[in-house]
């Protein structure tokens, strides 16, 4: 298992924070790119890791199209929903999306199977957070 997370921007976890579950997913960066990698649930936030093998595709782009860790703590995040498909075939707009909405009111974007399941499961997450008083 380790590994296989050489594949992903490393992002470690805080010394009070376990993961919870991970998904395969893509993330829309921009109208016209998705860039792979793992979506991480923790006891404390949602992680988006890019994938590696961008890096190496798209060299110094990268950098500045998804080399960046996306992270959302679960007290910020304020909407979890399913993003009907909007047929835009260069971001994963071909299939349902997780839209994850914070609240600062930005959006993204993310494809992952069994969306039904990931978004409960992250639902309950925040709840279970909230209640055990691990988010502010």
């Amino acid at each position: 298992m380790k590994l296989l997370n050489l594949w992903y921007s490393p992002d470690p976890l805080g010394a009070d924070e376990s993961l919870l579950e991970s998904w395969l997913a893509c993330r829309s960066t921009s109208r016209f790119h998705f860039v792979g990698g793992k979506l991480e649930l923790t006891t404390h936030r949602l992680v988006f890791r890019p994938s590696r093998i961008e890096r190496l595709l798209l060299g110094k782009i990268w950098r500045l199209l998804c080399g960046k860790i996306w992270r959302a703590p679960l007290n910020e995040i304020t909407v979890v929903e399913r993003s009907p498909r909007n047929w835009n075939l260069l971001n994963g707009g071909a299939h349902d999306r997780l839209r994850v909405t914070t609240r600062d009111g930005s959006s993204n974007l993310f494809l992952v199977d069994h969306l039904e399941h990931v978004m409960a499961t992250i639902v309950a997450a925040q709840a279970r957070a909230s209640a055990t008083g691990l988010v502010a």
